[in-house]
């Protein structure tokens, strides 16, 4: 009985299963569901803010580290002594061999 189907049904068959080939070959972008992201012009990138510019006045180098700022640092402050100190802390509580 199925090879007698009316042409008109097997027609319609046809052009179902390639409707949905069709669809599912354009993935989810062939749905079209929620906002999308419009590019901007190559304008709009020249019209950006600049970047701001790094702290680059003053340096302090302590040990293993460099500080750049705006501002002067002291570099008798506590916490830079305690920078200092660390890769060696850091290798006697862990008994790393030195290196």
């Amino acid at each position: 009985m199925l090879s007698h189907a009316h042409p008109r049904r097997r027609i319609a068959a046809v052009l179902a299963a390639a409707g949905a080939i069709g669809l599912t070959a354009g993935g989810c972008e062939s749905l079209k569901t929620g906002a999308r992201l419009t590019p901007q012009p190559p304008d709009a990138a020249a019209q950006a803010p600049p970047a701001p510019k790094t702290p680059g006045k003053h340096w302090l180098r302590v040990s293993q580290y460099v500080f750049y700022s705006d501002a002067r640092l002291d570099p008798a402050d506590p916490l830079f002594r305690e920078l200092e100190e660390l890769p060696e802390q850091i290798q006697s509580e862990l008994s790393l061999p030195p290196g």
